[in-house]
């Protein structure tokens, strides 16, 4: 279950990456 959440974590964050693109600083 710990890997789980954090395949989950993982999954979510490069989601949020492609639907967000980083901010130009």
């Amino acid at each position: 279950i710990r890997c789980l959440k954090r395949y989950i974590a993982r999954e979510l964050y490069q989601i949020i990456t492609t639907n967000q693109p980083q901010p130009t600083t």
